[in-house]
Order: structure tokens, then C-alpha cells, then sequence
């Protein structure tokens, strides 16, 4: 059985897991939206190619699997912390009980 220091330590650790995983989502989720924007903007007044749409089209297509990852990072790192809680309790709970027995 964890000791009462090993639940503490295992929880923050999985907090600060999460914390990362917000902060990459955060930088994903700014390049998605501005610097991919700046980006293809930019190469769009620069360009005129025949062959300038179709880049700028995946231009497009590589600034929403951005967000759509920045997304996912958000998702995972509230995932971690509501399991982390959830762990955490159950860990106090079985702590509780067997101190009482």
C-alpha cells in the first residue's frame, strides 16, 4: 500500500504531466492560429503561381491538424487530471480503511 507522501508525490507528478501537456497545447494552438495565418498569408501575397493555390491548401489542411492536435493535448491533459483525482481518492480511501482495521 502507498504511503500517504507516495499518493502525494504520484499525484503531482501526474498534475505536472498534465500541466505540460496544456502548455504544448497552448503553443500548438498559437501556431496554428497565427503563425500558420502569418505564414500563408504572406506566401499567398509572395506567390502567384499556378501551383501557389494547391500549397496554400495544405497550408490550410496542416493549420487545422494543428488545432485539432492542440485540441487533443487539452483533452488528454484534463483526462489526466480528472483520472489523477479520481486515483488519488480511491488511494486516501484504502489508506483510511486500512488504518481503521
Amino acid at each position: 500500500m502507498n504511503t500517504l507522501s507516495d499518493i502525494n508525490f504520484n499525484y503531482d507528478r501526474a498534475i505536472r504531466q498534465a500541466e505540460r501537456l496544456e502548455v504544448l497545447s497552448r503553443r500548438l494552438k498559437k501556431a496554428a492560429n497565427e503563425d500558420m495565418e502569418r505564414i500563408l498569408s504572406a506566401v499567398n501575397r509572395a506567390w502567384k503561381s499556378a501551383s501557389a493555390p494547391n500549397y496554400l491548401r495544405k497550408g490550410e489542411t496542416v493549420e487545422a491538424d494543428l488545432a485539432t492536435m492542440a485540441e487533443d493535448l487539452k483533452k488528454t491533459a484534463l483526462k489526466i487530471r480528472t483520472i489523477a483525482e479520481q486515483v488519488r481518492e480511491a488511494e486516501m480511501e484504502a489508506r483510511r480503511i486500512a488504518d481503521e482495521h
